[in-house]
């Protein structure tokens, strides 16, 4: 079964945890166990039942009251399944997208309507590094209405927030704004009576309608396969891999970048199986005529179609330290699992992730983003992040430092 991936955006305490928390409990995707022992748990401490305490198994969260890990939950609802991914901070964020686990896929910002609360800075930072990542569609939950006296003029003012600032980081995506109560099971699975001036759907299945709509990004039709691994098989050495774009078939001529060769394609395996041929998005293992320079990181195309190599470009960046001018060589960065080394880093622009305004600036403070110029110390296989989102992202790192993360534009 096609399990459709949904991640979670927002500020910590606006109700993330809740959300799934009951969402588990509503559709029955959570055993009667782990209910008693959430319920047990809040006993312990004093507290009314707290249906968070179901993803967060670890004692400093319950005791924080806070999600202290990048946590995944499984809801089965309407014959789908649906994992959500709720990732904390900015770091644990970052991680998800350079994985590709969730990046592309719809998310889902929790924001508290609770007087304090709000559309918070962080959260703001959440949709930035999102957007950046190709976040395809939005869906806005505004939490804790009942807070408000279910108030449709507190949901209206949150909106109005979130739509003025997707329109200053230019994200021209889909966006839905569900209005909800987390902690009451409000609109999360049927439509809440304590809100009848909202005439659309309930969370889960405004969740369901745009990932029908929205979640399946469309496949190019050139090859485009990343060698993950090399492996002895049965009568030769084989390479594993991922078709992410385009089809092959057996006795097709591939190209090899960075190592700029030519090879064949002797036979392909999928699941241990032989096979003709293979479409996009499908884990293939490769017997080669020629395997001699195809590595770890590898890209392969079809013959033909065009090689991307590239020792120059822009990039647009979300730096965790201060990223400025860099011309001596200790800057590498980490794509399709290969180092690359830097020849020189200029920064263009800076971005301010909470206000969308940009400005010249030779630097870019930690929690903000900007705009670079990188020039490797080698051509290497890189593209452009809108037209195939596994070749255009990486990572920045000073020696074993993390610096940031950004996306080749």
């Amino acid at each position: 079964m096609i399990v459709n991936r949904i991640t979670l955006l927002g500020q910590k305490d606006h109700g993330k945890s809740t959300v799934i928390g009951n969402l588990l409990i509503s559709t029955g995707s959570v055993t009667a166990e782990r209910v008693k022992e959430a319920r047990k748990i809040s006993e312990q401490i004093g507290k009314p039942f707290e249906p968070a305490f179901i993803m967060d198994s670890f004692s400093e969260e319950r005791e924080q009251g806070l999600t202290i890990d990048t946590t995944r939950a499984d809801i089965a609802y309407n014959g789908r399944i649906f994992e959500f991914i709720d990732v904390p901070g900015h770091l644990e964020l970052m991680k998800n997208m350079m994985s590709g686990a969730s990046s592309g896929d719809v998310a889902v910002v929790v924001i508290s309507a609770k007087r304090g609360e709000g559309f918070t800075a962080q959260t703001r930072r959440h949709i930035f590094i999102a957007s950046m990542f190709g976040m395809r569609a939005l869906i806005v939950a505004v939490n804790k209405l009942d807070y408000m006296g279910y108030d449709e003029r507190k949901f209206q003012n949150i909106c109005e927030m979130v739509r003025d600032y997707l329109g200053r980081i230019g994200f021209d995506k889909p966006v839905e704004f569900v209005p909800i109560s987390a902690y009451s099971s409000e609109n999360l699975i049927k439509k809440s009576k304590k809100m009848p001036w909202y005439d659309g759907l309930p969370l889960m299945d405004t969740i369901g309608s745009f990932i029908s709509k929205y979640g399946e990004a469309p496949k190019g039709k050139s090859v485009r396969i990343l060698v993950q691994s090399i492996a002895d098989g049965a009568s030769d050495k084989v390479a594993f891999g991922m078709v992410y774009s385009g089809s092959i078939k057996v006795g097709e001529k591939l190209r090899v970048q960075p190592a700029g060769m030519t090879t064949a394609i002797k036979k392909i395996y999928l699941k241990g199986l032989s096979a003709k041929s293979a479409p996009a998005g499908t884990n293939v293992a490769l017997e080669l005529a020629d395997i001699s320079k195809v590595s770890r990181g590898s890209v392969l195309y079809g013959a033909a179609d065009k090689p991307y190599s590239m020792n120059r470009f822009e990039a647009k960046v979300f730096a965790i330290k201060r990223l400025e001018r860099e011309t001596n060589g200790r800057i590498h960065m980490k794509i399709n699992n290969n180092d690359v080394p830097i020849r020189a880093l200029n920064v263009l622009r800076a971005i301010s992730p909470v206000t969308g305004s940009e400005e010249k600036s030779a630097s870019i403070s930690p929690s903000n983003s900007g705009i670079i110029a990188l020039q490797l110390k080698s051509r290497y296989p890189v593209e452009n992040f809108e037209e195939c989102a596994e070749l255009g992202r990486f990572a920045l790192y000073e020696g074993n430092e993390f610096l940031g993360i950004g996306t080749v534009r």
